[in-house]
């Protein structure tokens, strides 16, 4: 029951981010399709919870089928809300699931105290989503700058002629 408090920050999240509209008002196309999208994305969180609760009471890894079909069933609602029209954004399953990824094994980490206590629990990510992650890394990291990547291009240079 680690993950009990889950239910409630998960719920809680659904009802701050999402405003019911007042009874009789029409939801905009766009509206429907992001609300739909939102609670597919909570949805996966919950799935995924309870594939983490399941191997912690096992004692064992998190299964990669269960998050597997967590995801699935997303991509699966993202896709069907796509279809119907509407989305300001589409295509964007990925990233969202990189992020639910993130935010459990950071919510795991510090439940464990520590990297390696959330590492016996967490299972290798799917290769696109491995793949998603390592382009985020890329562009969120904060000492790669193009002047910093020019300097060192230059002092390369220079140590290797005086060589």
């Amino acid at each position: 029951m680690r993950f009990g408090w889950m239910k409630f920050w998960v719920m809680a999240a659904v009802a701050v981010l999402v405003v019911t509209p007042a009874s009789g008002a029409k939801v905009s196309e766009e509206a429907r399709c992001t609300i739909v999208k939102l609670k597919s994305s909570v949805k996966e969180v919950k799935d995924k919870a309870q594939c983490y609760e399941r191997s912690l009471k096992a004692g064992v890894p998190v299964s990669g089928a269960c998050l597997k079909r967590a995801e699935d069933k997303r991509e699966r609602l993202f896709e069907r809300a796509e279809k119907r029209g509407g989305c300001k954004t589409t295509k964007e399953g990925a990233t969202i699931g990189v992020r639910v990824d993130a935010f459990l094994q950071d919510i795991n980490r510090t439940l464990h105290g520590g990297a390696s206590a959330s590492a016996k629990a967490s299972a290798s990510p799917p290769k696109e989503d491995a793949k998603a992650a390592e382009g985020t890394r890329k562009a969120e990291a904060p000492n790669a700058t193009p002047a910093a990547d020019s300097k060192e291009a230059a002092e390369a240079k220079k140590s290797a002629g005086n060589d």
